[in-house]
């Protein structure tokens, strides 16, 4: 896809952030609102290295506890920090300062989640600069998903217990992606959302990592690239469950746990649906 038609694409998913052109000098601040700048942050969480890992814990009545884990591209962690400082330079002005917020803002993160319907327990570290440990216990794995913003799309998650057998599915396509915006961080967040396929969307991965090179290209490595990044980016799952496993999908099994693993580029595009799934007693 040409870099024209990549602007227009880029300007069609974001009307509000597209530019006027491509940056002339590398790491040219970019002057975005604090709104914007919180979109970024949960942007980051989502474009995560391939140290984020989720560790979740699940009982036959779909009750149990997660882990998260977050290391942050440096990539991801030097275009935020420009957008912080672009923020708070445009604070100054008039005399009046805006405090740079922290690339992880913990009070709102456990603000976020303790509004979810069924979660407890919510706690939230920040050990170092782009890095966030989360962990909080959840009463049922599906109602996670039912968040009050769900827009009235389908539930990605489903629960049955048939003779005894608990299965736990996930299905994730175009059409149900809209329950997950309405999880923290991605709620109300006009970058990200626009950087995830909508309902009816064409769009390939190839198209996708292309909006992605245009958007980030200024902060990629020296000696990589944003395709190189995001190829190797990818979002595991580790699913524990209280009992014997029976039978699974798209994971890897080791005891009574299964690991699953999404590419970052497939969640971005979601080309095709992503099925997962464990069946266990």
């Amino acid at each position: 896809m040409g870099s024209h038609s990549t602007e227009n694409l880029f300007a069609r998913r974001m009307p509000d952030l597209a530019p006027s052109g491509r940056r002339s000098a590398r790491r040219k601040r970019p002057h975005l609102s604090l709104g914007v700048c919180l979109a970024a942050g949960a942007l980051l969480l989502l474009l995560a290295s391939c140290s984020e890992s989720q560790r979740l814990v699940v009982a036959a009545d779909g009750s149990g506890s997660a882990e998260v884990e977050v290391r942050l591209s440096p990539m991801l962690v030097s275009y935020l920090h420009d957008l912080m400082a672009s923020m708070e330079s445009e604070g100054t002005r008039g005399g009046s300062t805006t405090a740079a917020p922290p690339i992880f803002d913990l009070p709102r993160v456990r603000s976020a989640f303790e509004r979810l319907p069924g979660v407890s327990g919510v706690e939230a570290h920040s050990p170092s600069d782009g890095s966030l440990s989360l962990r909080f216990a959840f009463r049922s794995l599906s109602e996670l998903l039912q968040g009050p913003q769900a827009g009235g799309g389908r539930n990605p998650m489903a629960l049955t217990t048939v003779d005894g057998a608990t299965t736990i599915r996930f299905h994730l396509d175009r059409e149900n992606l809209i329950a997950l915006t309405s999880l923290p961080p991605l709620r109300d967040n006009p970058l990200l959302l626009a950087l995830i396929p909508k309902e009816g969307s064409q769009v390939t991965e190839a198209q996708e990592l292309d909006l992605l090179e245009y958007a980030f290209g200024d902060y990629a490595p020296a000696d990589s690239s944003v395709a190189a990044v995001v190829r190797a980016s990818a979002i595991r799952v580790s699913l524990t469950v209280e009992g014997r496993i029976l039978a699974q999908q798209g994971g890897t099994q080791e005891g009574n746990t299964v690991v699953f693993t999404a590419p970052l580029l497939r969640i971005l595009a979601l080309e095709r649906p992503l099925d997962y799934s464990v069946t266990f007693r």
